[in-house]
């Protein structure tokens, strides 16, 4: 009994003897089981870490969704859409250019610029905003040379989802005997060479500037010749910039709303129309008597003519400043008010209407009041008679 005893003791001793292995809580007098603790702290931590990270891809992808709806993919994952450019070339020489920008889903900027090479060269470039890349791989661009004609093409599709521009640049080696542009919305800068006999631009929507100076004096007959020169746009400004000579051609340059700005012409007619916007023409000199024909809507008139058998000016909402110089003056003026002045050194000056108000015989002012006078009319010559209605 005693050996069983103390058998069994020796199984406990042995017992106590392996659990400081996992540890002994000596001041309570009692055997703990730390790795347990250890284990379940251990299972938690686990646990929370879990949670907190299902929390956090959660919160991760509803934020992905929700940038998702606000951003389509299309913004952030395709990149801008690269420009579509081309080139043609030609040896051949020729005596007209014809260009066409034709729809309305896009726009076009025409610019004819002078070359160096010896041959001609049309390039071109199609840009688009992002996710309009149909419409911009359906715009077409072509140049053939065909009968001594160079024809220019750009063609857009009929629908657009953003913007859509077409840039074209002409270089030419040699002078033209025509130039001819129509389009929709288009643009046209010249810069190119001279133009002989015609030159004509006509657009819907889209402003024109000259930026070289031109000779339009049409066929080889000298001082006896004539070349036409029209611009025309629906809505933008149009610009001549520098010197322009048709000989005894005509000079019709227009626009719906726009001003018109004309630095120096020298035609026998001259018409320069603007609806809403002013009309400018710094030098005009009408060669072999000719007429000038200046109107605007919603504008004023300024400028300077000479050389002249008669002028018309309207402006119905703005003022009108005008010099006149040498030769017999006979002028209409219409809507006008401000302070005026007639003069010539031999002839006679007669100025009329029903509002008109003389200092002297040619001098004064038209309107009720003199003080709100806006506009101011100056016409002076050496030799001849000096004639104006005021209407």
């Amino acid at each position: 009994m005693e050996a069983s005893t103390t058998a069994k003791e020796e199984k406990c001793a042995d017992k106590d003897e392996r659990t400081p292995l996992l540890g002994r809580d000596v001041s309570m007098g009692n055997v703990g089981v730390v790795g347990d603790d250890r284990g379940r702290r251990s299972a938690w931590w686990i646990r929370s870490v879990a949670v907190a990270g299902f929390v956090a891809l959660f919160a991760l992808g509803t934020l992905l969704l929700l940038a998702t709806r606000l951003y389509p993919p299309s913004i952030y994952l395709r990149p801008d859409p690269q420009p579509i450019s081309g080139a043609f070339q030609f040896q051949a020489t020729y005596s007209h250019l014809d260009i066409l920008s034709e729809g309305t889903a896009g726009d076009s900027k025409i610019t004819i610029s002078l070359g160096t090479s010896a041959f001609s060269h049309v390039a071109y470039a199609i840009e688009a905003d992002k996710g309009n890349e149909q419409a911009q791989r359906d715009t077409r661009v072509a140049a053939i040379l065909m009968e001594g004609i160079l024809h220019v093409r750009v063609v857009f599709p009929s629908k657009s989802k953003g913007r859509l521009h077409t840039e074209v640049r002409v270089t030419l080696p040699q002078t033209l005997d025509t130039f001819t542009l129509q389009g929709h919305l288009a643009s046209l800068h010249y810069e190119g060479p001279n133009v002989h006999a015609a030159f004509n631009a006509t657009v819907h929507t889209g402003g024109i500037k000259i930026m070289s100076p031109l000779e339009v004096a049409g066929a080889a007959f000298g001082e006896l010749s004539g070349g036409h020169f029209v611009l025309k746009t629906g809505v933008g400004n149009v610009a001549v910039l520098e010197p322009l000579n048709v000989g005894l051609g005509s000079v019709v340059v227009e626009t719906n709303a726009g001003a018109v700005d004309v630095a120096r012409v020298r035609a026998a007619t001259l018409r320069a129309h603007a609806k809403i916007g002013n009309v400018a023409v710094q030098e005009g000199i009408l060669v072999g008597g000719g007429f000038a024909d200046l109107e605007t809507n919603n504008g004023g008139i300024s400028g300077t003519l000479s050389e002249y058998a008669s002028v018309s000016a309207r402006a119905n909402t703005g003022s009108i400043e005008m010099a006149l110089h040498p030769g017999s003056i006979t002028a209409s003026v219409f809507s006008f008010s401000g302070l005026f002045s007639a003069a010539t050194q031999m002839g006679s000056v007669q100025v009329s209407g029903a509002a008109v108000h003389k200092v002297t015989a040619g001098s004064g002012w038209v309107g009720e009041d003199e003080a709100a006078a806006k506009g101011l009319l100056d016409a002076e010559t050496r030799i001849g008679s000096v004639k104006i209605d005021f209407l």
